[in-house]
């Protein structure tokens, strides 16, 4: 008798056991991991965002300094007019691809004498803004965004 009752407790504990392995997870578990996830994704996110803005605020300096360069060089050894982004893709000067920001805008190019100044309005497309770039930098303003 002391035998059968043992292997019913040894049998209890066995099935114990396996359902303690096949339970799965509560559904607070699943919630903890899903938000857990979250927080790290939107982490992620904000740099990323933050990177490419970056990218873009660097990429429109750059074409607006190769812009300035070309239309230089254009108003020293062609003409003593201000000349047009258009113009100096015509002329093969300049790649068509410089002509826009780092946000697909246009660039408005202009001259004051001898002076040419690049200008973007930056991601927000509003002119005078604060973050708008000029090249040269006329105003505190530029990488520093």
């Amino acid at each position: 008798m002391t035998t059968t009752i043992q292997g019913e407790a040894e049998l209890r504990k066995h099935r114990h056991a396996r359902r303690r392995r096949c339970r799965g997870v509560s559904l607070v578990e699943v919630l903890i991991v899903v938000s857990i996830m979250a927080l790290i994704s939107t982490g992620i996110g904000f740099v990323v965002v933050n990177q490419m803005e970056k990218a873009r605020r660097r990429t429109t300096v750059t074409r607006a300094q190769a812009l300035r360069g070309v239309a230089e060089a254009h108003m020293a050894l062609v003409a003593s007019d201000c000349p047009s982004p258009l113009e100096l893709v015509e002329r093969g000067d300049l790649e068509e691809d410089n002509l826009r920001d780092g946000w697909d805008q246009p660039f408005s190019v202009a001259c004051e004498g001898i002076r040419i100044t690049v200008h973007s309005n930056d991601g927000d497309r509003q002119p005078g803004t604060d973050d708008d770039i000029y090249v040269p930098v006329s105003r505190a303003v530029g990488l520093n965004h």
